[in-house]
């Protein structure tokens, strides 16, 4: 879930997350033993994780981050830029709505989209 259209490797995904998750502690003044402990880990979950201490972090845990962030998703840490994304504020949207009206908005989004090949 990248906002180019190359892929990336694991590595780099990982890397992307890691730089993402700092900018957003910076960004929101928190501490990382703070976040992870209000997510329900160790106080050195996320600082290790964003000093490349650990290579990566189940996603669960990722979310729980995020929530305590105020986040919408951890998927906004793939984003090339997780602090003014468009899709952040579809993922936003996303949580909000119910299933039918996501399909709704899917359709129509589906059908925008392959009008513009």
């Amino acid at each position: 879930m990248n906002n180019s259209k190359t892929q990336l490797s694991d590595a780099e995904m990982w890397e992307r997350r890691r730089k993402n998750l700092k900018a957003i502690l910076g960004f929101k003044d928190r501490v990382a033993a703070q976040v992870s402990v209000e997510a329900g880990f160790s106080k050195n979950t996320i600082g290790k994780f964003t000093r490349g201490e650990t290579y990566s972090l189940n996603w669960n845990t990722l979310e729980a981050i995020c929530k305590v962030l105020n986040l919408p998703s951890a998927a906004v840490l793939d984003n090339e830029n997780p602090l003014t994304s468009p899709k952040n504020d579809i993922y936003s949207l996303v949580k909000e709505i119910t299933d039918d009206e996501a399909r709704i908005v899917f359709e129509a989004a589906k059908s925008a989209l392959s009008k513009d090949k």
